[in-house]
């Protein structure tokens, strides 16, 4: 995502060799959307505010773009999104434009935390569960549950163990460790062994090397964020 969140940002890099991209995350509900304008009001995070009246709409317009911009491209769209409740995912229940549901169990701003969401999630795996259990129902779309390792407070591969159990097709994983300014690599082996869904590897991805070193600790595939602002990631995923 890069701080970047729609879909002009995103078109370009399916004419590289990238099989997925990410918009949003977008805020799906009234505490998350409170939370993004406290969050707006004290720093030039502009990505976390949208203020939209139809968000499932908005969310098919940058869908749209994407798909416009290279029409031969055949990857899928991500879409990330903050909610505080199983209820909110009535909001875009009507979206069929969305090639994969991505809750974000990642971000970690004190408002998104006071207000239940991101990061928040991870503390609170049964209302996870009922957030999983809706788009289940109710979505046509694949689902990926985006989170953070070595989080204070909670245990990473208890947290995998119970995602084993849900359908859901992808767990994207910031392999995050205090203090080291690289990607906990393995903490990604230890997830491996203990699920059959497929793991995103994320975190410092900055060269080729990086990406076959978390390949090789047990991701299926890698995302990158940050450097996709030099604007070339073919030097990474070719």
């Amino acid at each position: 995502m890069a701080g970047i969140t729609d879909g002009e940002y995103c078109k370009k890099f399916t004419r590289g060799n990238v099989d997925a991209v990410t918009i949003g995350g977008y805020n799906i509900d009234d505490r998350s959307i409170s939370a993004a304008r406290q969050i707006v009001s004290t720093s030039d995070r502009l990505e976390f505010i949208h203020e939209i009246s139809c968000i499932s709409d908005e969310i098919t317009r940058q869908v749209e773009i994407i798909r416009d911009y290279n029409r031969s491209w055949t990857g899928r769209v991500f879409v990330n999104v903050r909610l505080s409740s199983e209820k909110s995912i009535k909001n875009i229940y009507d979206n069929h434009d969305i090639d994969v549901i991505e809750v974000n169990c990642h971000c970690r701003q004190i408002p998104m935390l006071n207000a239940g969401c991101g990061e928040r999630l991870l503390h609170d795996t049964d209302k996870l569960s009922r957030i999983i259990e809706a788009i289940t129902k109710h979505m046509d779309c694949e689902i990926s549950v985006k989170i953070r390792s070595n989080v204070q407070g909670t245990n990473t591969i208890d947290l995998i163990k119970k995602l084993e159990n849900h359908d859901i097709t992808y767990i994207h994983v910031d392999a995050t460790k205090p203090r080291v300014a690289q990607a906990d690599y393995e903490m990604i082996k230890k997830i491996r062994q203990h699920t059959t869904h497929h793991i995103i590897g994320n975190n410092n991805i900055k060269t080729r090397k990086d990406y076959e070193k978390m390949i090789k600790y047990g991701a299926n595939s890698v995302s990158i964020a940050r450097e996709t602002l030099n604007g070339n990631v073919d030097k990474i995923f070719i």
